[in-house]
C-alpha cells in the first residue's frame, strides 16, 4: 500500500484502496493507520477513500470530482429505483457504467427505464463508460461542472408545475 500511494497516481491508487475496503481485505482503522504511517500525502489521502464504491471507476470519478469541490455520494439507494453510482446534491446522478455489466440488450433496457424514472423523480442523470472515465477525464469533468453550474440555481421541481 504504500509503494501503490507512492509510485501511482492518486486517482488509482484511490481506486485500488477503496476495493481492498470494499472487499473487506482490510479494514478502514487498519488502512487509515497504515497511510498516516506512510507520508503526509498518503494521510491526506486517506480521508478521500470510501468503501461503499463498488469499482474503480466509481472511486476514479468520485476522488476527481472531490478535488473540484464536488461532493459525489457512491451508492445511494433511492426509493422506487434502487442504487445508483453517484448522487451529487440529491439531483445529480452520475452512473458508471463497465461495458461486462450493460452489454445485454435487457441490462441496456433496464437501464432505459431506471432513467425515465430518475428523470420523472426530478433527478437528471449523466452516464459514463469506463474509457471516459479513464481516458478522457476532462470531458466527464466539464459536463458534470457544466450540468451543475447550468441546472442547480434554476432548478424547478415536478412540484413546482402541478401548481
Amino acid at each position: 500500500m504504500r509503494h501503490l500511494v507512492s509510485c501511482q497516481p492518486s486517482w488509482f491508487a484511490v481506486a485500488v484502496l477503496d476495493s481492498l475496503m470494499q472487499r473487506r481485505i482490510i479494514s478502514e482503522n487498519r488502512l487509515r493507520s497504515v497511510l498516516a504511517s506512510t507520508s503526509a500525502h498518503a494521510a491526506a489521502l486517506s480521508h478521500l477513500l470510501d468503501a461503499r464504491s463498488e469499482s474503480g471507476i466509481e472511486s476514479i470519478a468520485r476522488y476527481r470530482l472531490a478535488l473540484r469541490g464536488v461532493r459525489a455520494e457512491p451508492q445511494v439507494v433511492l426509493p422506487g429505483i434502487g442504487r445508483v453510482d453517484l448522487l451529487i446534491d440529491d439531483w445529480l446522478v452520475v452512473e458508471l457504467d463497465g461495458r461486462e455489466f450493460h452489454a445485454q440488450a435487457a441490462s441496456f433496457s433496464k437501464d432505459r427505464r431506471r432513467i425515465s424514472s430518475l428523470y420523472r423523480d426530478g433527478k437528471l442523470t449523466l452516464q459514463f463508460d469506463y474509457g471516459s472515465v479513464v481516458y478522457d477525464w476532462p470531458t466527464v469533468e466539464a459536463t458534470v461542472l457544466s450540468t451543475l453550474s447550468q441546472h442547480a440555481p434554476a432548478r424547478t421541481t415536478r412540484q413546482d408545475f402541478l401548481h
